[in-house]
């Protein structure tokens, strides 16, 4: 609606716009809440406990997978930056992946063609 050449929205003033990556979010969580309640209706305990240990083990994992390839970038990245300081052409080579475009010569694509 356009009264005085400004827009009204639909929405009242003091809400705020919800954007559609937190409506999926909500949406989860309440999936969630959801399938915990009805664990908690109609599983038996033995049945509750094992669902509760795969959550754990879950977070668990993916929590150290996080941290295990923070680890290894931030490791590859000071080796890169080390390696470009010191003027080590060859470990560099190595350590960017620059030896795939080489292959090209005998008609073979480089590795990151393949993962593309």
């Amino acid at each position: 609606m356009i009264i005085d050449n400004q827009t009204i929205s639909s929405n009242p003033p003091n809400s705020l716009p919800i954007a559609p990556d937190q409506k999926s979010a909500f949406n989860f969580g309440i999936g969630l809440l959801g399938l915990f309640l009805w664990n908690l209706f109609f599983l038996n305990g033995p049945a509750m406990k094992k669902v509760w240990g795969a959550l754990l083990n879950t977070v668990l994992i993916s929590g150290l997978t996080v941290v295990l390839t923070l680890l290894l970038a931030l490791a590859a990245a000071f080796s890169l930056h080390l390696l470009e300081v010191t003027g080590r052409q060859k470990g560099r080579f190595i350590l960017r992946g620059e030896w795939n475009h080489g292959l090209r010569h005998y008609g073979l694509q480089p590795v990151a063609f393949y993962l593309s």
